[in-house]
C-alpha cells in the first residue's frame, strides 16, 4: 500500500517539479536575454549619440553653424530622429525656425562657439545612460511644441537689446525715454504679444546714474529671458493684466481716500471745543 501511494505521488510530483523549474528557468532566461537585448539597442543608441557628439568637439572654438553640414551629412535620418531631442536637451545648441516648420533634414544649429569641456561632460552622461529617456523622442512635437515659447523668447531678447539698450531714464520726470521710430522694428502683432512684459521692466533699476542704461543688468536681463524667468510675463494676456492694474489702482484710490476722510474727521474732532 504505502509503495503504490508513493508511485501515486511520484507520477505527478516530478512532472509538477519539473514543470515549475523549467517555467522558471524560462522566465528568467527570458528576462536575461531581452534584457541584454535591450541593453545592447540602447548602447547602438549611445554610440549615435557620441558620435554626433565627436563630430562638434573636431570643431573646437568654432561655431557651431560651421559643424552643421557635417553633422547633417554623417548622420541618417533614422540616427538623427533617435538622438536629436536628447542633445538638444542636453545642451547642443539647435536653431528653431520661426518662419518654417521644422526640417529634421538640414538642421540648423545656432551660433555658439564649441567648447570641449562641455563636450565631454555631455559624452559622460551619455555614456553612463542617463539620457536613455530622451532617445526616440517624436522630434517634431518636441521642437513643434517649443516653437511659440522660443518665438516669444527672442522676441522680447530683441526688444531688450535694440530698444531697451538705446533709451534713456530721465529723473527729473521719472520717465523712459525711446529713440525715434523704435516701434517699426516691431510689428503691432509682436508690440501686442510682449506688452505685459515691456510694461514690467520699465524699471528705473535698469538704469545707471546718469540715465543710461546698465550693460550689466541688461546682459543679465536677456540670460533671464533665455532660461524661462520672464515666461509667465510673456504669456500673460494683455486684457487680464489691464484689468489687475485697475483694480489695484482703485483700490490705492479707495485706501487714500478712506485715510484722508479718517484724517480730517481726526482734525475736526480735536479742534472742536467741548460742550459744557
Amino acid at each position: 500500500m504505502d509503495t503504490a501511494t508513493t508511485i501515486t505521488i511520484s507520477s505527478w510530483l516530478i512532472p509538477l517539479i519539473s514543470g515549475i523549474a523549467g517555467a522558471l528557468i524560462g522566465t528568467f532566461c527570458g528576462a536575461y536575454f531581452l534584457h541584454k537585448y535591450q541593453e545592447s539597442d540602447k548602447e547602438k543608441i549611445r554610440d549615435i549619440a557620441i558620435q554626433a557628439v565627436e563630430i562638434f568637439k573636431s570643431y573646437k572654438g568654432k561655431s557651431f553653424v560651421e559643424a552643421q553640414n557635417e553633422f547633417n551629412n554623417k548622420l541618417t535620418l533614422s540616427e538623427k530622429r533617435a538622438v536629436l531631442v536628447a542633445l538638444n536637451k542636453l545642451g547642443i545648441p539647435i536653431e528653431i525656425p520661426f518662419s518654417q516648420p521644422f526640417n529634421i533634414n538640414e538642421v540648423c544649429l545656432c551660433d555658439e562657439v564649441i567648447s570641449i569641456d562641455f563636450l565631454d561632460d555631455i559624452i559622460t552622461q551619455l555614456s553612463k545612460g542617463l539620457c536613455d529617456h530622451l532617445f526616440f523622442n517624436d522630434v517634431e512635437q518636441h521642437f513643434s511644441s517649443n516653437l511659440r515659447l522660443m518665438t516669444l523668447r527672442k522676441l522680447a531678447q530683441r526688444y531688450v537689446k535694440n530698444v531697451l539698450q538705446k533709451s534713456i531714464f530721465v529723473q527729473s520726470d521719472n520717465t523712459i525715454r525711446h529713440v525715434p521710430n523704435w516701434q517699426d522694428e516691431f510689428s503691432p502683432g509682436e508690440l501686442e504679444t510682449i506688452w505685459v512684459f515691456r510694461d514690467k521692466i520699465a524699471n528705473p533699476l535698469y538704469y545707471n546714474i546718469d540715465g543710461h542704461p546698465d550693460s550689466k543688468k541688461l546682459d543679465k536681463l536677456i540670460k533671464e529671458i533665455e532660461i524661462g524667468l520672464w515666461d509667465s510675463y510673456l504669456f500673460w494676456d494683455v486684457s487680464s493684466y489691464q484689468n489687475i492694474k485697475n483694480q489695484n489702482t482703485m483700490a490705492t484710490l479707495m485706501t487714500q481716500m478712506m485715510s484722508n476722510n479718517n484724517v480730517n474727521q481726526t482734525r475736526t474732532t480735536l479742534t472742536e471745543e467741548p460742550k459744557r
